[in-house]
C-alpha cells in the first residue's frame, strides 16, 4: 500500500484495482445499486483513494486497518 502514494507506480496501482476493485465492486452491488451506478462510484472510490492515500497510517499490526479505511471511503 505504500507503493500507493506514488500515483505514477502503474503496478501498485493495477494491483490494486485488479484486488480491491472486485471487493469495492460486490459491495456496492450487494447494497442494491444499479451496475452503471456501481462503476462510476468504483472509479469515484479509486480516485478518492488516490487523493487520500498520503494520509493513510497502517494500524500496525491491526489486521484489515486498509480494508477499514478503504470502505470508510465506499461508505462515503
Amino acid at each position: 500500500m505504500i507503493r500507493l502514494r506514488d500515483g505514477q507506480d502503474r503496478q501498485a496501482w493495477a494491483f490494486f484495482v485488479d484486488t480491491y476493485g472486485p471487493l469495492v465492486h460486490g459491495f456496492l452491488r450487494r447494497k442494491g445499486m444499479q451496475e452503471a451506478d456501481v462503476l462510476d462510484v468504483t472509479q469515484d472510490v479509486l480516485v478518492a483513494v488516490a487523493s487520500a492515500i498520503r494520509g493513510f497510517e497502517h494500524g500496525g499490526d491491526r489486521p484489515g486497518s486498509f480494508r477499514s479505511w478503504l470502505f470508510t471511503i465506499v461508505r462515503n
